[in-house]
């Protein structure tokens, strides 16, 4: 029989007197925790919902691990990759790859009448499946890559941004000028908008469009089948640094394989700071909540002591008397948890549906606050204020060896 536990829901069903001095530190401990994990809940929610949105939203303009030549020019400009049927093979094979097509860019300019804009193309082979853009086109429909012949397609996908900054609209001609440095004169390709898109991502939205990759390979004057990157989809995004590890190894030595992050480290370091605040707010709410347990704790044994000394006086350890208090303070954590749980997801679940709160796209990328938490994130949380209240609690407990009977029992 487990006589702390017994005694610890004899306690939780005690009532305490009006005047009692712990009733409010007892409410104000249960209300700190239900705060605290509502707070943080949301920062998790949140936190992880931008940083799922924009990983996702980045996955737009270029897959988590891209190979190249070693020597590049620039972030547009690649020296050429020619065909290697064995490794794709190899990628084929790779258990951690799910897909992969080959990609190149162009930098140039646009112009519509006064209106000039400069631009990367980005043409993508025509095994290339348009998966990574469902949801973000607003109008139209992806450019057909499957056209027969060296010229390639001449459709291209736009942002809805540089489209109304140009004044487009679907099915409009779009002029594109290239430089040809070798003889000194313009190339222009006449390309036609059949679909536009909005991923919401300024910065990119502005300056990408996409087609066909032939269409680099004639501007550039490479041979056929040559080709800037291949791009690399994975089926474990957490697992990224092996697996750009284990196609580091694969390839020759010739190529690199970079993650997404090192491509675009700013936008990725933005993100991890989301992170960092979650961290930094546990620590708060925790500091904050650790008090008003300990506060709760002691009160409650003094209140107690009377009890603390027949129950002592009859021979029962102190560690068994620290086992009744500890029992009756994860009661309350636990009331706490439960409370916070309800009111935190109820939150979560009303944004999640009704976008209520909106943020600014220029400056977070979305339109409105995103949210993602999956059912570990809630658990690890729950288990680690648990962990930490038990923590926490022990310290105070220790009070208890230093009640005498003789003395609190002279007094009754």
């Amino acid at each position: 029989m487990n006589t702390p536990f017994l005694l610890a829901k004899k306690l939780i069903k005690s009532k305490l007197e009006k005047d009692s001095s712990s009733k409010p530190i007892i409410q104000v401990s249960v209300a700190s925790i239900a705060i605290g994990i509502i707070v943080l809940t949301l920062a998790i929610a949140t936190g992880k919902g931008l940083e799922h949105t924009i990983r996702k939203k980045m996955q737009v303009y270029a897959s988590p691990i891209q190979v190249s030549h070693l020597d590049y020019y620039s972030k547009f400009d690649y020296k050429p990759i020619s065909p290697n049927s064995t490794l794709e093979t190899v990628f084929e094979y790779d258990k951690h790859i799910t897909s992969f097509h080959k990609a190149a860019y162009k930098s140039a300019l646009i112009k519509n009448g006064t209106e000039v804009n400069p631009v990367v193309f980005k043409g993508y082979s025509q095994d290339f499946i348009w998966d990574t853009f469902n949801g973000y086109l607003k109008s139209g429909r992806f450019p057909n890559l499957d056209v027969e012949g060296k010229r390639g397609s001449t459709e291209i996908l736009i942002s809805k941004r540089l489209a109304k900054k140009m004044s487009y609209k679907l099915n409009d001609k779009v002029f594109m000028f290239v430089i040809d440095q070798e003889n000194q004169k313009q190339k222009v390709r006449p390309l036609t908008i059949v679909g536009i898109y909005d991923v919401g991502v300024v910065e990119f939205d502005d300056i990408y469009i996409y087609g066909d990759l032939r269409v680099v390979q004639r501007l550039n004057k490479w041979n056929e089948g040559e080709f800037a990157v291949w791009e690399i989809n994975i089926d474990d995004y957490n697992n990224i640094d092996q697996i750009n590890k284990e196609v580091n190894d694969l390839i020759p030595f010739d190529l690199r394989a970079r993650q997404i992050r090192s491509i675009y480290p700013n936008m990725f370091v933005w993100i991890d700071m989301f992170d960092t605040n979650i961290y930094i707010l546990l620590v708060i709410i925790g500091l904050v909540a650790s008090i008003n347990m300990i506060s709760t704790i002691l009160i409650t044994i003094l209140e107690r002591s009377e009890m603390v000394g027949i129950l002592k006086s009859l021979g029962m350890a102190n560690r068994d008397l620290r086992s009744v208090f500890l029992y009756y303070m994860m009661y309350l954590v636990s009331k706490g948890l439960i409370i916070g749980n309800f009111i935190g997801l109820s939150l979560c679940y009303i944004q999640y549906e009704f976008k209520l709160l909106p943020l600014d796209e220029a400056s977070y990328h979305v339109a409105h606050v995103p949210i993602y938490i999956t059912l570990f994130d809630v658990m690890a949380l729950n288990f680690t204020i648990i962990g930490m209240s038990l923590l926490i609690l022990l310290i105070p407990s220790l009070f208890i060896k230093y009640i005498r009977p003789v003395k609190i029992l002279q007094f009754t």
